[in-house]
């Protein structure tokens, strides 16, 4: 009888063993990042890709030519923050534009934080910033500008000393200059290094990247009247 009840002990005990959850914390199969498409699409634009914008300021209107010259899209790793070996990899984009204008280049070169896998991470993952360069090809002024999701909420940190980049409104339908743009994100940076640290507002449209730009501080109010863009 004490042979039988050892026995009916041991199976039942097994059995829980069986059942039990393994402790061990599952690794995901990469730690690689890459940049979602819904992002890409926003900003990623060829050769080919223009914008004529316009701004009226008093009784004057200046026109301004901004067009695509290069679209590159790199690999880069992701260092270990104890070893500082690479462990996984991650993309970018950075998209070089002209401004006939101003008469100088820049870029929106996407951003993409090292630990979107991690959960205790509170920052989105993914940002675009915009870069203002020199004749001589060396950065003048850098700030974020847009952070993938687009959702309405406080803002993040720009980068760039106390400046904060925030989507304060999606809008459903936003027409300018007889066009109409669907889902426009309006994006306001509070102190905007390239626009000599004043008050920044975009109108971002998945259809067709910046569509406007506003400075209220010194009037400038830039609005697309025409573009052509390339995927």
């Amino acid at each position: 009888m004490k042979k039988f009840i050892r026995l009916i002990l041991f199976l039942f005990f097994s059995g829980l063993l069986v059942l039990l959850p393994s402790c061990e914390k599952e690794e995901p199969e990469t730690y690689d990042i890459w940049l979602p498409d819904a992002l890409k699409s926003i900003f990623a634009m060829k050769p080919g890709t223009y914008w004529v914008m316009e701004s009226a300021n008093g009784p004057q209107t200046f026109r301004d030519s901004v067009y695509v010259t290069g679209l590159e899209f790199d690999t880069l790793d992701i260092l270990h923050p104890g070893s500082q070996l690479p462990y996984a990899a991650k993309d970018r984009f950075r998209v070089k534009c002209f401004s006939l204008f101003y008469g100088r280049e820049f870029h929106l070169v996407s951003e993409t934080n090292d630990l979107c896998n991690n959960v205790n991470n509170t920052e989105p993952c993914f940002f675009v910033r915009v870069e203002n360069y020199n004749g001589q090809g060396q950065v003048t002024a850098s700030s974020r500008i847009y952070y993938h999701p687009g959702t309405v909420d406080n803002g993040w940190n720009s980068g760039t000393g106390e400046s904060k980049v925030r989507v304060t409104e999606v809008i459903p339908s936003y027409t300018i200059n007889g066009n109409t743009y669907t889902q426009v994100y309006r994006v306001e940076t509070d102190r905007d290094p390239t626009q000599q640290n004043n008050r920044s507002i975009r109108y971002i449209s998945p259809e067709a990247g910046i569509i406007q730009l506003e400075v209220p501080s010194i009037n400038v109010n830039w609005i697309t009247i025409r573009s052509n863009i390339v995927r």
